[in-house]
């Protein structure tokens, strides 16, 4: 796995989760 997928994902998740 990369980093910059990792963080993609992170950062999706994130969103999904304020939403």
């Amino acid at each position: 796995m990369n980093l910059l997928g990792l963080r993609k994902l992170c950062k999706t998740t994130k969103i999904t989760l304020e939403n």
